[in-house]
């Protein structure tokens, strides 16, 4: 009898180790799934944010595509018109910003986008805070003008957009063209 007992204890000590183990192999497996899901979860993720990423890329790029090549098309034919018409006609007695703003116009004339940026940015800076005539700030706004063309042509498009919608909202000299342009 005490062998039938002792073999009954086993049998019970066996059994709940046998529940024990199978309950921690379902929490084992359970965990494996939930990981598992995770993952393809992560994955299908990271596939459709790749997939909105491109999406989205593809329509900024058909919506401003036009835009850009309208700017820069609109810069080329600034550029033509200033040559065809000559920027240093009649004022020779030039200095001072008004040369900057001439030398700006003859080397956008003459496809030097570069230095057109440099010259119409450097009045830009040296007017910005102190404009106090009518003739500094039409000279401020040609320069503004000047610089917006010189980034349309250089690729500069959201910071030419930006300075396209300042000219438009302050009414000056060059706001139709700026509306004409964006």
């Amino acid at each position: 009898m005490m062998n039938r007992m002792k073999d009954l204890e086993q049998n019970i000590v066996d059994a709940v180790r046998a529940y024990g183990l199978k309950e921690m192999l379902r929490n084992e497996e359970t965990a494996i799934r939930a990981s598992r899901i995770r993952k393809l979860r992560f994955k299908h993720l990271g596939w459709s944010s790749a997939a909105i990423m491109g999406i989205a890329a593809l329509a900024l790029l058909l919506i401003a595509l036009p835009t850009m090549n309208r700017m820069r098309h609109y810069a080329d034919s600034y550029a033509k018109a200033i040559q065809e018409v000559g920027c240093s006609r009649g004022e020779p007695n030039l200095v001072g910003n008004e040369l900057l703003l001439m030398q700006a116009a003859e080397a956008m004339a003459e496809g030097d986008w570069n230095t057109a940026e440099r010259y119409s940015e450097t009045v830009m800076m040296a007017l910005e805070e102190q404009i106090a005539t009518e003739d500094e700030q039409e000279l401020y706004e040609q320069a503004e003008w000047y610089y917006t063309i010189t980034l349309m042509h250089n690729g500069q498009y959201l910071k030419a957009h930006r300075l396209l919608r300042r000219i438009e909202q302050r009414q000056g000299i060059y706001a139709t063209q700026a509306a004409q342009v964006r």
